[in-house]
């Protein structure tokens, strides 16, 4: 018994219908799983006179501005400031304001003389470890 040439090119056919069914099946799996597994990033303030933890250090004045703006904060002369006099990196004033900071090793600021200011740091969080 020989099997047609036009049955066969319907069974191979099938196949990688079947095969290509199952890659966006799997593809769609891995997507939804991973952003799943994503982490959440957003921002909180330290205290006044405090330091961000340093892995929450902010180090880029365009994410400071971002994160400023997400607490409701004013970005206020966020052009790069070198002070240990400030908190390391992103930082909020009592005044509602914030600025950046180049410093952003926080064992190198001086907590005692921030006064009303506090760092502004990112909190990460993953979906699944809350």
């Amino acid at each position: 018994m020989f099997i047609k040439l036009k049955d066969l090119v319907r069974v191979i056919l099938n196949v990688v219908f079947v095969a290509k069914i199952i890659g966006i099946i799997f593809l769609a799996l891995n997507i939804y799983i991973d952003k799943q597994l994503q982490p959440l990033t957003g921002y909180s303030q330290a205290g006044l006179g405090e330091n961000c933890p340093t892995a929450g250090v902010i180090t880029s004045n365009v994410i400071c501005e971002d994160a400023l703006r997400s607490l409701g904060l004013n970005p206020y002369d966020i052009t790069r400031r070198y002070s240990a006099n400030e908190p390391a990196g992103c930082y909020w004033s009592s005044d509602g304001r914030g600025r950046f900071n180049t410093i952003i090793d926080p064992s190198l600021t001086n907590p005692n003389k921030f006064g009303g200011l506090g760092g502004v740091c990112t909190i990460t969080v993953g979906k699944n470890w809350e």
